[in-house]
């Protein structure tokens, strides 16, 4: 899966260890993995600037400190959302609140294109009950599903980034779903 060289980029292979990476060596890494890491700092925070200022700084990490990448440790899109992972942790530590995980209206009509005004309302009210029923469940399990959807990860690679066996992946996952499936009945929130 993995098609850039990101063994050149380890600690062993880097050579100079203070040298950041050139625009030819970085733009592969921010176009395959921007959108990933922004839809999960986006999910993880439900607000749009903060997602992209922290994509912003994980990416000048990237660029600053990719040297402790050491691609016989772990591959590098685990290095890198492990690095995601524990910046959203900072965050919510500094700021000290539970954020509001909620995604804006413009972001859903974004994404939405040229779906017809009821569709898009009905869309909206489903939105809203499913963002709502995340923010109730546990941090770990809020973290969990935002590698699993928003940044599109396997269990597998969510274990790598968590410490986490991918068995207890597995498990926290289907009780996360579990408890959000119970929320939305509670809810009668209809996705037909």
């Amino acid at each position: 899966m993995e098609s850039l060289d990101m063994a050149a980029f380890s600690r062993t292979e880097q050579g100079a260890e203070g040298r950041t990476l050139s625009n030819e060596e970085f733009e592969p890494i921010y176009a395959r993995y921007g959108k990933r890491v922004y839809g999960y700092f986006f999910c993880r925070t439900g607000n749009a600037q903060t997602a992209e200022d922290l994509t912003a700084d994980l990416f000048l990490k990237v660029l600053c400190r990719h040297q402790s990448f050491d691609a016989e440790k772990a591959p590098f899109e685990v290095w890198l959302f492990r690095l995601a992972r524990n910046m959203a942790v900072d965050f919510f530590r500094v700021h000290k609140r539970r954020a509001d995980r909620t995604v804006s209206i413009e972001a859903v009509r974004e994404t939405a294109g040229g779906v017809s005004p009821e569709l898009r309302v009905m869309e909206d009210e489903v939105g809203e009950a499913l963002k709502q029923a995340v923010a109730r469940l546990p941090e770990k399990q809020r973290s969990l599903v935002a590698l699993r959807y928003a940044a599109g990860m396997r269990n597998t690679e969510i274990a790598e980034i968590t410490g986490l066996s991918e068995s207890h992946v597995g498990v926290l996952m289907h009780r996360a779903l579990e408890k959000l499936r119970k929320i939305l009945i509670k809810q009668e929130v209809d996705f037909s």
